[in-house]
Parts: C-alpha cells; structure tokens; sequence
C-alpha cells in the first residue's frame, strides 16, 4: 500500500520539501509549472497558494485523492507557525524513521537511532514538523550514502539524541558515512536559491527555518577526507519543558 504524499510549498507554489515517495524532481519547481503533475493537483497547489496571499495567512492546507487513488497532502507556508506540544523524543523519532529504515534496508543501507540517558522525557516541540526535519535529513543522506553489494554492505545513517548540559538544549544529530560535502557547496548549503547542482537548497531552508522558530538552529560538520569522509547535521533545540 502507498504512503501517502506530503508537499510543502512556498507561497508561490515552488516544492520546498516531500515525504511520502512524493518524485523528488518536483522539490524546487512549480507545481502549477509542471507538466507531469496531474491536473486535479496543480489546481489545487494554486489555490492554497492563492489563498496564502490573498487572505494574508502563515499557512493553508489541502488534501485530495488523486484519480489512481494516490492520497496528497498539501501544505503552503509564508512563515513557520509551530504547534507546540509535550512530545516523548523516543516514541517520536523511531516512528518518524519506519519510513526512512524501510528506504535503507532496500539497499543495505543500516540506520541507528541512539539515544543518550541525559535526554529529557519529554520536550515541547511541534512534534509534525520535528519529524519531516529528521526525516528529510536522513532521507536526503539516503542519497549519499553507499549503497550496499553482495560483496560489501552499504553505509551507515545515526540518528542520535543528546542532552547538552551546558547550553540547556536537546542536541539531535543525523550522522552519515558518505562522500561528505564539498566546501563550495557548504557555503550555499541553505541557501533558497533553486539548483539541482547541490545538495540542500530549499528543503534545507526549511530546516532550518523549522529550528530557528523553535528558537534553536542547525550546525553541518563535513569531511571529504578519503579515510574520514561524512556528514553530520546537528540541530539544537531549547529544552521548554521545566525540568523538576
């Protein structure tokens, strides 16, 4: 059974992020622009984009069912408006991942989700998009990562939680043991202009734009080093439940 589709879009339409086995050539283009979008779909992409503009909303969502039966969530933002909830971190993101782990065993791809003792019970976060944030994360190191051969078994994903006592913050790290990032290329990592000639771009925006509202942010530590090479996304996220 098909998982369903999750867009994200800008207020003017362009694909910032999917879940779900949305084609990930529609990530920064127009949906409205696309020809290989089913009609009943662009419609709806222009008139949740509309109505963002026109009603001067932060958000607005739609979902429909496409004729071969395809469920599609659509979602626009003008701005990151965070639906806070207490959230237990160890149910959340081994749920979130199912997806991702899924991905992975398809081509011997290993993914480890840790965590550490010190990582509070319970943190309030906006639970919807911590998770497209993992996922994505992971999803896009999915991409990277060697895949695996009967004669060598592929890499390596870790999602790992953390407590850092100095900062006060939930540190969530998603590790991979790909060819790492180029310095070029992490120098406009977030940055919002479409390319297909780097990885980041949008969705990486939106990340980041994600951690920002929750008032924490999102550090990349790389390395193309032949011996040493991979990438590791750090977010860090305020602990707002009171710890007793």
């Amino acid at each position: 059974m098909a998982s369903d589709w999750h867009l994200v879009l800008d207020p003017d339409g362009t694909v910032v992020a999917s879940l779900g086995g949305a084609p990930a050539e529609w990530i920064d283009s127009r949906v409205i622009d696309r020809r290989d979008v089913p009609a009943e779909l662009r419609n709806a992409a222009l008139l949740i984009t509309n109505h963002l503009v026109t009603a001067g909303l932060s958000a607005a969502s739609r979902t429909l069912t496409l004729e071969g039966g395809q469920v599609v969530h659509l979602v626009a933002l003008d701005a990151i408006p965070l639906r806070r909830r207490p959230t237990d971190l160890r149910v959340l993101l081994p749920h979130t991942l199912e997806v991702v782990k899924d991905q992975a065993r398809a081509v011997d791809v290993s993914v480890r989700i840790l965590f550490d003792s010190s990582v509070p019970q319970i943190v309030s976060v906006d639970a919807e998009k911590l998770a497209w944030v993992v996922v994505a994360l992971a999803g896009n190191a999915l991409r990277y990562v060697r895949s695996g051969s009967r004669l060598m078994p592929g890499g390596t994903i870790t999602v790992h939680a953390a407590y850092d006592h100095a900062t006060n913050e939930v540190v969530i790290e998603v590790k991979d043991d790909g060819p790492g990032i180029p310095s070029e290329t992490l120098a406009r990592l977030f940055r919002r202009t479409p390319s297909e000639q780097h990885r980041g771009g949008l969705g990486l925006a939106l990340v980041q734009d994600i951690l920002v509202a929750h008032g924490g942010g999102v550090e990349v530590r790389t390395s193309t080093d032949v011996f040493e090479h991979g990438t590791t996304i750090r977010l860090s996220l305020p602990t707002a439940v009171p710890r007793e």
